[in-house]
């Protein structure tokens, strides 16, 4: 590269670059398809890391043709415009339900220790955290730790 130009050679090793990648790109892709049946996850994942968007809003233009280009003042005209299109309903008229104290059956539901080690080893190791962020793995890890504070729970809770 004289000169600062791009050699010829150059441009042909880009060239084989790309193909290389495109062509693996295409063979994975068809992995991924091929295997659908066998375990969905690898080709979800994909499909979400390609389809991953940031939607944005705005800049935008109010009455007098003026650009908002500021976040609290473009969230304030948002506002106004579809408290502007919503209509107001007349809540004097609403029925009230009829209050029925339901009768509970779970007195007749019984924990016992083999269902909840049961539970507990049929999830999926591989599966996302709980709202809480325990993963199933660490739950299966800790099975004899949680059995009995698990049913603990429930007898006192079907004393109560």
């Amino acid at each position: 590269m004289r000169g600062g130009g791009i050699t010829e050679e150059y441009k042909e090793e880009d060239r084989r670059v790309k193909r290389l990648i495109k062509n693996a790109k295409r063979k994975f892709e068809k992995k991924l398809a091929d295997n659908v049946n066998g375990g969905n996850r690898q080709f979800f994942t994909y499909i979400r890391r390609k389809t991953k968007s940031k939607p944005t809003i705005g800049p935008l233009k109010d009455r007098d043709k003026k650009v908002i280009t500021d976040d609290e003042e473009m969230a304030t005209m948002l506002n106004e415009f579809f408290s502007s299109v919503f209509t107001q309903e007349d809540v004097s008229e609403i029925p009230t339900a009829e209050e029925k104290r339901a009768e509970s059956n779970l007195n007749d539901v019984k924990i016992t220790t083999w269902a909840i080690r049961k539970k507990i080893r049929q999830l999926r190791p591989s599966a996302a955290a709980g709202l809480d962020g325990i993963g199933p793995r660490l739950l299966q890890k800790l099975e004899n730790v949680l059995v009995q504070g698990i049913k603990l729970i429930f007898v006192v809770r079907g004393e109560a």
